[in-house]
Protein backbone atom coordinates (compact mmCIF):
# COMPACT_ATOMS: atom_id res chain seq x y z
CA UNK A 1 0.00 0.00 0.00
CA UNK A 2 2.79 2.46 0.83
CA UNK A 3 4.27 2.21 -2.99
CA UNK A 4 0.55 2.17 -4.38
CA UNK A 5 -0.25 4.90 -2.73
CA UNK A 6 3.25 6.51 -2.92
CA UNK A 7 2.44 8.20 0.73
CA UNK A 8 3.95 6.97 4.01
CA UNK A 9 1.37 4.69 5.68
CA UNK A 10 1.44 6.79 9.01
CA UNK A 11 -0.72 9.66 7.81
CA UNK A 12 -3.82 7.40 7.46
CA UNK A 13 -5.24 8.54 11.31
CA UNK A 14 -8.60 10.50 11.68
CA UNK A 15 -7.20 13.97 11.09
CA UNK A 16 -10.75 14.98 11.90
CA UNK A 17 -10.42 13.42 15.59
CA UNK A 18 -7.14 15.26 15.48
CA UNK A 19 -8.68 18.53 14.78
CA UNK A 20 -11.49 18.12 17.06
CA UNK A 21 -9.76 17.16 20.33
CA UNK A 22 -7.71 20.65 20.45
CA UNK A 23 -11.35 22.77 20.19
CA UNK A 24 -12.13 19.57 22.86
CA UNK A 25 -9.72 21.44 25.15
CA UNK A 26 -9.67 24.78 24.18
CA UNK A 27 -13.56 25.73 25.21
CA UNK A 28 -13.44 23.88 28.48
CA UNK A 29 -9.68 25.96 29.05
CA UNK A 30 -10.82 29.14 27.88
CA UNK A 31 -14.36 29.23 29.35
CA UNK A 32 -13.32 27.14 32.80
CA UNK A 33 -15.91 24.55 31.89
CA UNK A 34 -16.68 21.06 33.06
CA UNK A 35 -19.62 18.88 32.20
CA UNK A 36 -22.37 19.42 34.38
CA UNK A 37 -24.44 16.38 32.66
CA UNK A 38 -25.23 14.78 28.69
CA UNK A 39 -25.62 17.89 27.06
CA UNK A 40 -25.09 20.76 29.93
CA UNK A 41 -21.64 22.01 31.59
CA UNK A 42 -20.53 24.78 33.72
CA UNK A 43 -18.69 28.42 32.79
CA UNK A 44 -20.15 31.38 31.34
CA UNK A 45 -19.60 30.37 27.69
CA UNK A 46 -20.90 26.52 27.77
CA UNK A 47 -23.62 27.33 29.72
CA UNK A 48 -25.09 30.39 27.56
CA UNK A 49 -24.92 27.67 24.52
CA UNK A 50 -27.82 25.95 26.15
CA UNK A 51 -30.25 28.64 23.89
CA UNK A 52 -33.15 28.58 22.13
CA UNK A 53 -32.54 29.45 18.73
CA UNK A 54 -35.75 31.31 17.98
CA UNK A 55 -35.44 33.56 20.70
CA UNK A 56 -31.38 34.90 19.55
CA UNK A 57 -31.92 36.99 16.73
CA UNK A 58 -29.11 38.16 14.53
CA UNK A 59 -27.84 41.48 15.39
CA UNK A 60 -25.22 43.63 13.84
CA UNK A 61 -22.45 42.20 14.73
CA UNK A 62 -18.79 42.99 14.87
CA UNK A 63 -17.02 40.66 12.04
CA UNK A 64 -14.14 38.43 13.44
CA UNK A 65 -11.27 37.83 10.99
CA UNK A 66 -11.00 34.46 9.98
CA UNK A 67 -9.46 31.96 7.26
CA UNK A 68 -12.70 29.64 6.25
CA UNK A 69 -13.18 30.05 2.71
CA UNK A 70 -16.15 29.26 0.60
CA UNK A 71 -16.20 25.68 -0.73
CA UNK A 72 -16.71 24.77 -4.15
CA UNK A 73 -20.33 23.25 -5.27
CA UNK A 74 -19.21 19.97 -5.35
CA UNK A 75 -18.02 20.18 -2.16
CA UNK A 76 -21.09 21.84 -0.94
CA UNK A 77 -23.26 18.95 -2.24
CA UNK A 78 -21.30 16.42 -0.01
CA UNK A 79 -21.84 18.46 3.27
CA UNK A 80 -24.55 17.55 5.90
CA UNK A 81 -27.47 20.12 7.05
CA UNK A 82 -24.91 20.64 9.86
CA UNK A 83 -21.56 21.10 8.07
CA UNK A 84 -23.25 23.26 5.47
CA UNK A 85 -24.52 25.30 8.38
CA UNK A 86 -21.32 25.46 10.22
CA UNK A 87 -19.89 26.66 6.80
CA UNK A 88 -22.54 29.36 6.45
CA UNK A 89 -22.07 30.53 10.01
CA UNK A 90 -18.26 30.60 9.37
CA UNK A 91 -18.30 33.41 6.55
CA UNK A 92 -21.25 34.71 8.19
CA UNK A 93 -19.22 35.55 11.40
CA UNK A 94 -15.96 36.53 9.49
CA UNK A 95 -18.14 39.00 6.97
CA UNK A 96 -20.62 40.44 9.36
CA UNK A 97 -23.94 41.38 8.97
CA UNK A 98 -24.03 43.44 6.39
CA UNK A 99 -21.76 41.48 3.98
CA UNK A 100 -23.22 38.09 4.65
CA UNK A 101 -25.89 36.70 2.31
CA UNK A 102 -26.68 34.14 4.42
CA UNK A 103 -28.07 35.19 7.56
CA UNK A 104 -32.11 34.31 6.87
CA UNK A 105 -30.40 30.78 5.77
CA UNK A 106 -28.90 30.99 9.36
CA UNK A 107 -31.58 32.53 11.35
CA UNK A 108 -34.27 29.93 9.99
CA UNK A 109 -31.95 26.75 9.79
CA UNK A 110 -31.39 25.00 13.77
CA UNK A 111 -27.58 24.54 15.05
CA UNK A 112 -28.24 21.13 16.31
CA UNK A 113 -28.95 20.23 19.71
CA UNK A 114 -26.08 20.02 22.14
CA UNK A 115 -24.17 16.67 22.85
CA UNK A 116 -20.95 16.56 23.89
CA UNK A 117 -19.60 14.47 21.84
CA UNK A 118 -20.55 16.66 18.77
CA UNK A 119 -18.11 19.17 19.10
CA UNK A 120 -19.18 20.73 15.56
CA UNK A 121 -22.54 21.44 16.63
CA UNK A 122 -20.86 23.30 19.55
CA UNK A 123 -18.91 24.93 17.05
CA UNK A 124 -22.34 26.04 15.55
CA UNK A 125 -23.98 27.46 18.75
CA UNK A 126 -21.01 29.20 19.82
CA UNK A 127 -21.35 30.73 16.09
CA UNK A 128 -24.82 31.93 16.52
CA UNK A 129 -24.36 33.18 19.74
CA UNK A 130 -21.54 35.10 18.46
CA UNK A 131 -24.10 36.60 15.63
CA UNK A 132 -26.67 37.15 18.35
CA UNK A 133 -23.77 40.13 20.21
CA UNK A 134 -23.42 43.40 19.08
CA UNK A 135 -20.44 43.25 21.43
CA UNK A 136 -19.19 40.40 22.45
CA UNK A 137 -17.05 39.43 25.23
CA UNK A 138 -13.76 38.92 25.29
CA UNK A 139 -13.71 34.86 25.40
CA UNK A 140 -16.17 34.50 23.87
CA UNK A 141 -14.47 36.14 20.77
CA UNK A 142 -11.57 34.04 21.69
CA UNK A 143 -13.33 30.94 21.04
CA UNK A 144 -14.68 32.07 17.72
CA UNK A 145 -11.68 33.21 16.53
CA UNK A 146 -9.93 29.88 17.51
CA UNK A 147 -12.75 28.65 15.27
CA UNK A 148 -12.08 30.53 12.48
CA UNK A 149 -8.50 30.37 12.52
CA UNK A 150 -7.81 26.56 13.58
CA UNK A 151 -11.13 24.44 14.02
CA UNK A 152 -12.33 25.52 11.07
CA UNK A 153 -9.97 25.98 8.05
CA UNK A 154 -8.50 22.53 9.22
CA UNK A 155 -11.99 20.89 8.88
CA UNK A 156 -13.11 22.59 5.11
CA UNK A 157 -9.64 21.34 4.20
CA UNK A 158 -9.51 18.09 4.94
CA UNK A 159 -13.48 18.09 4.07
CA UNK A 160 -12.02 19.13 0.23
CA UNK A 161 -8.93 17.30 0.10
CA UNK A 162 -10.14 13.76 1.98
CA UNK A 163 -8.47 11.35 0.11
CA UNK A 164 -5.25 9.33 2.09
CA UNK A 165 -3.21 10.25 -0.18
CA UNK A 166 -3.40 14.36 1.05
CA UNK A 167 -2.93 13.39 4.36
CA UNK A 168 0.45 14.84 4.90
CA UNK A 169 -0.46 17.68 3.13
CA UNK A 170 -3.12 18.23 5.66
CA UNK A 171 -1.46 17.57 8.58
CA UNK A 172 1.39 20.76 7.43
CA UNK A 173 -1.67 22.92 7.14
CA UNK A 174 -2.10 22.30 10.88
CA UNK A 175 0.91 22.57 11.74
CA UNK A 176 0.98 25.90 9.86
CA UNK A 177 -2.24 26.92 11.49
CA UNK A 178 -1.34 26.18 15.26
CA UNK A 179 1.93 28.03 14.12
CA UNK A 180 -0.52 30.95 13.59
CA UNK A 181 -2.15 30.96 16.54
CA UNK A 182 -0.91 33.89 19.17
CA UNK A 183 0.89 32.31 22.34
CA UNK A 184 -2.01 32.63 24.90
CA UNK A 185 -3.91 30.47 22.33
CA UNK A 186 -1.27 27.93 21.14
CA UNK A 187 -0.77 27.34 25.39
CA UNK A 188 -4.24 26.15 25.65
CA UNK A 189 -4.34 23.71 22.41
CA UNK A 190 -0.53 22.98 23.24
CA UNK A 191 -0.99 19.94 25.76
CA UNK A 192 -3.69 18.22 23.51
CA UNK A 193 -1.67 18.34 20.53
CA UNK A 194 1.35 16.69 22.30
CA UNK A 195 -1.19 13.88 22.83
CA UNK A 196 -2.40 13.48 19.90
CA UNK A 197 1.20 13.53 18.15
CA UNK A 198 1.80 10.54 20.78
CA UNK A 199 -1.32 8.60 19.72
CA UNK A 200 -0.15 9.12 15.68
CA UNK A 201 3.70 7.85 16.80
CA UNK A 202 2.02 4.67 18.73
CA UNK A 203 -0.51 3.91 15.63
CA UNK A 204 2.50 4.27 13.11
CA UNK A 205 4.67 1.99 15.48
CA UNK A 206 1.50 -0.91 15.55
CA UNK A 207 2.11 -0.62 11.92
CA UNK A 208 5.71 -1.65 11.94
CA UNK A 209 4.87 -4.73 14.62
CA UNK A 210 2.35 -6.01 11.96
CA UNK A 211 4.27 -5.54 9.15
CA UNK A 212 6.34 -8.61 7.29
CA UNK A 213 9.40 -6.53 6.68
CA UNK A 214 10.86 -9.54 4.34
CA UNK A 215 8.45 -8.76 1.61
CA UNK A 216 9.77 -5.34 1.67
CA UNK A 217 12.09 -4.60 -1.34
CA UNK A 218 13.72 -1.11 0.00
CA UNK A 219 15.20 -2.00 3.90
CA UNK A 220 15.60 1.72 3.67
CA UNK A 221 11.99 2.29 4.17
CA UNK A 222 12.09 1.16 7.33
CA UNK A 223 14.69 3.27 8.24
CA UNK A 224 13.54 6.34 7.61
CA UNK A 225 10.45 5.79 8.89
CA UNK A 226 11.24 4.45 12.26
CA UNK A 227 13.74 7.13 12.51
Amino acid sequence: MEYNLDRPLQWLVCLLHCNELPFKRFLPGMDFARTAGPSTSTGTISSALEYDPNELPVVNYFPITGKVTDCDEAVKKDLSTDQLYFLKACLAVERGRQASTDIDFLEKSLPGNIIHARWLTKANRILRLCMSREVASEHLRRVTHFILNFYGPFWFKIKSNSSCQNGANNFFYLVQLFQELDALDQAVTNRQRDIETQKCLQSRNAFFMFYDFEQLENNDFIDNKMV
